[in-house]
């Protein structure tokens, strides 16, 4: 029922937020709505693996910063915040207010700064805000290809630390197999961490 989809994740998105939110931007897609991520990062500020998905999703995803929000938000719009769940790490913190729903999807703890909303999807034992947007896609029977399979492996594979983490689990691996399937190539994904650890 919302006019427009609107996208974000913590401040200097790693692969893991960018590649939940590329996600969560298709399901958008699949559900015919207008849709953008918003981020208000410096380029200084973010890795070089963020940049380069951004640079190659530059024409199928639109990518806006706080500024351009202000400029088409309407009086109906939903935001969708992956890979966060506290008020001071997300990119739009100032313009909270405006929704009238807010989706989370993440992985991580909450606290008192968590946003409040009734819409939570925030599972800690889970690896990744990759792994849960992965599941949510195939929930969904939406079709992503070999590039989106790409960066959500390499987010799961960077949020685990190359699956040493407790947090991989059966269902981890479960998902990266549906990735793998879907054409994942796991030295690519390699290729966008390392580029992430060159820069940081």
């Amino acid at each position: 029922n919302s006019n427009q989809v609107f996208i974000t994740t913590h401040k200097n998105p790693d692969l893991d937020a960018i590649a939940s939110a590329l996600g969560v931007s298709l399901i958008a897609k699949k559900l015919k709505k207008k849709n953008y991520i918003i981020m208000d990062d410096s380029i200084d500020n973010i890795n070089t693996g963020v940049l380069s998905i951004i640079d190659a999703i530059s024409n199928d995803f639109e990518i806006i910063t706080t500024a351009m929000y202000n400029e088409i938000k309407s009086n109906n719009d939903i935001l969708f915040i992956t890979d966060a769940n506290k008020s001071n790490l997300v990119s739009c913190e100032s313009y909270l207010q405006d929704f009238k729903s807010i989706i989370i999807i993440d992985h991580h703890n909450q606290d008192s700064k968590t946003i409040k909303t009734f819409n939570k999807f925030i599972y800690p034992g889970s690896s990744s805000a990759s792994e849960l947007v992965t599941a949510i896609l195939e929930a969904f029977k939406i079709n992503y290809g070999t590039a989106i399979a790409n960066y959500l492996l390499a987010g799961i594979i960077l949020d685990t630390n190359s699956f040493r983490s407790e947090t991989s689990t059966s269902q981890t691996l479960t998902i990266v197999n549906t990735l793998l399937d879907k054409g994942a190539n796991r030295k690519y994904a390699d290729t966008l961490i390392d580029k992430t650890f060159a820069t940081e």
